[in-house]
């Protein structure tokens, strides 16, 4: 039985190597457990994902990145197509 998502966000970062993929990740683990975390540092956008049945709180997430002297900000979805 997978993971039932509520609810999906998708933001850009300036992560450029996955030692820090990995690091951001086991921060948002901590806020956001049992979810799918991911991130395409191939894209020109350097896109994480989360995928959770919580509630997606942006603000928190961008926060978090600052502290971690990660620059992330929320995709539009117009910038999704």
């Amino acid at each position: 039985m997978g993971l039932k998502v509520h609810n999906v966000e998708i933001f850009q970062t300036n992560i450029k190597d996955s030692n820090n993929a990995a690091r951001l990740k086991k921060e948002l683990s901590i806020l956001y457990p049992y979810s799918k975390i991911n991130f395409d540092l191939e894209d020109c956008d350097r896109i994480l994902r989360i995928e959770t049945h919580y509630k997606i709180n942006t603000k928190q997430i961008i926060a978090l990145g600052h502290h971690l002297g990660v620059l992330i900000k929320l995709l539009e979805d117009e910038k999704l197509l």
